[in-house]
């Protein structure tokens, strides 16, 4: 990219590790390398990914939605946190 413009500022913007495929992160968004990681493990506990911590969301509407812009504040969508291959 080499320039933004004010009125019409730059949307969408998805960065992804080399050799993911945009239409598989959409399906999955999980890397190989991630998952052969996770795999290990009998249980996995999500409540520092999904800032459940002194958290003051009671509903699910009050929740970031996946396609929120950031998911630094308010944790990791529910709908992210999915394992299935």
């Amino acid at each position: 990219m080499r320039r933004a413009e004010e009125r019409n500022p730059i949307r969408n913007i998805t960065i992804l590790p080399p050799g993911i495929d945009p239409k598989q992160s959409k399906e999955n968004p999980h890397t190989p390398e991630f998952l052969a990681y996770v795999e290990h493990f009998d249980t996995l506990r999500f409540m520092d990914w999904m800032s459940t911590n002194d958290s003051r969301l009671q509903k699910w509407a009050d929740r970031k939605p996946a396609e929120f812009y950031t998911w630094s504040s308010g944790g990791v969508p529910n709908e992210h946190i999915s394992f299935t291959q």
